[in-house]
């Protein structure tokens, strides 16, 4: 497939520091006590707790303005205010024991970390300012998403990293589902065949009901070359921020790469992989490495 130079400078996003959860775990590392608080504040208990404990504290202050008695108004606001930090701690300590985040499971992956944009066998295809462009996915994964809290929620944010065994992570962009028709190329972009992929981002940027869980594929990007193929060990570190402010992480065990399913049928695979059937002529298409903006 021909395609024009284009020279790029990809830039690395910073990564913040966190506490890694054990490896092969994949309950979430929760951010603690901020999380059980951010909970309990959101329950009716509380809610109307406070508000009642609200309503004497301003009585209070209108007796001692208007010097009428205070005495009954003092002991109603200090009854109230105590109610409120137990019912409070009470539920505090009942959220604290439960799981709370996002817990992750990783049913198929694929990496290959050349950064050549003709190597690929997942392709995004999408129009860019070149026109009619094509994009491999370096990196493809399916998984599942659970909601570990009592109540629904959304992802606000997931970061996803490989590491390969003895060298340091490296962040991986991710290549939006909106705009993209997936194709699987296995060395012939004449026979390209049309795939149907029930994406995980839309899924998960909506509402998740507690304790549900949403599977989808995720198709990702290197910004960078990262030399890991056939044979080398990789893991993955997925990072997330949910709606109820909870942090949650996910580290895989390390697991020897194998890129070549042996089907596209989807009857080989432990994963939903349809194909159309239909077969495109994608030869003539602008070839190079996703980006996020298109135009440029």
């Amino acid at each position: 497939m021909g395609r024009k130079k284009h020279k790029k400078h990809p830039k690395q996003g910073s990564q913040a520091k966190r506490k890694e959860a054990p490896v092969g775990n994949n309950l979430p590392y929760k951010s603690g006590l901020s999380g059980a608080i951010s909970h309990a504040l959101s329950t009716g208990w509380v809610q109307n707790s406070g508000v009642g404990f609200l309503f004497f504290f301003i009585a209070l202050m209108v007796a001692l303005m208007f010097s009428s008695q205070v005495k009954a108004a003092a002991v109603t606001f200090a009854l109230a205010g105590t109610v409120f930090l137990w019912i409070l701690a009470g539920v505090v300590i009942r959220y604290s024991n439960e799981p709370q985040g996002i817990a992750f499971s990783l049913l198929f992956k694929i990496f290959e970390g050349s950064h050549n944009p003709t190597h690929g066998v997942f392709w995004c295809r999408y129009q860019s300012g070149f026109g009619d462009t094509l994009s491999p996915a370096p990196a493809v994964l399916y998984l599942t998403v659970k909601n570990m809290n009592p109540s629904p929620l959304l992802i606000e944010n997931l970061e996803v990293s490989v590491q390969k065994k003895g060298e340091g992570w490296v962040p991986l962009r991710n290549i939006p589902a909106d705009g993209c028709k997936w194709y699987w190329i296995y060395g012939d972009p004449t026979k390209a065949a049309l795939l149907d992929m029930a994406t995980l981002e839309p899924r998960i940027h909506s509402s998740i009901p507690a304790g549900e869980t949403v599977p989808g594929w995720m198709f990702l990007a290197t910004t960078k070359e990262y030399p890991a193929t056939e044979g080398d060990s990789v893991r993955w570190r997925l990072r997330s921020k949910d709606s109820a402010g909870v942090e949650s992480e996910y580290i895989s065990p390390y697991e020897v790469i194998n890129n070549r399913p042996d089907s596209i049928t989807g009857a080989r695979l432990p994963v939903p992989f349809t194909v159309s059937g239909l077969r495109e002529d994608l030869s003539k298409l602008f070839v190079r490495n996703y980006e996020p903006l298109p135009y440029k």
